[in-house]
């Protein structure tokens, strides 16, 4: 995985704070661990907010393919049922829309964090900028 932190940052910062006892291996394990869980908690929380402030998506024409073939489905079925069972099929329908629309932002959140972590990535190891972007040089 690609990580948020430059992992020569966090050493220089332990090389100067820890005491001689502690391993700069495990220290480097465990504050890179650190700052990753707490950038992700941050970007998550970025990306809920940012959610519902993007445009539509466009949707792709084999993706409404599929959608055409589920509902033609999905009314071939609802036409052998009793009313009652309708009811209930309606009310699954309904929470299986719900959940696919929170499945929906959880991948939208996970993009966010990927999208984050690739253009972090290039900004500290693969352009000039890297140097004058870090304050603690």
């Amino acid at each position: 995985m690609k990580q948020m932190v430059n992992s020569l940052k966090i050493a220089s910062i332990a090389k100067k704070k820890l005491p001689a006892n502690i391993s700069l291996d495990n220290t480097l394990d465990f504050a890179t661990a650190c700052y990753e869980r707490g950038m992700e908690e941050v970007i998550k929380d970025i990306a809920f907010l940012e959610l519902d402030k993007f445009d539509p998506i466009k949707i792709r024409n084999s993706t409404m393919r599929l959608n055409q073939v589920c509902q033609q489905r999905f009314d071939e079925l609802e036409s052998l049922l009793t009313s009652e069972q309708k009811e209930q099929l309606r009310a699954y329908e309904e929470a299986y829309a719900n959940f696919l629309g929170a499945e929906s932002g959880d991948h939208f959140i996970h993009g966010f964090i990927s999208g984050y972590r690739y253009l972090k990535n290039q900004v500290i190891f693969r352009s000039d900028y890297g140097n004058e972007y870090d304050d603690d040089k």
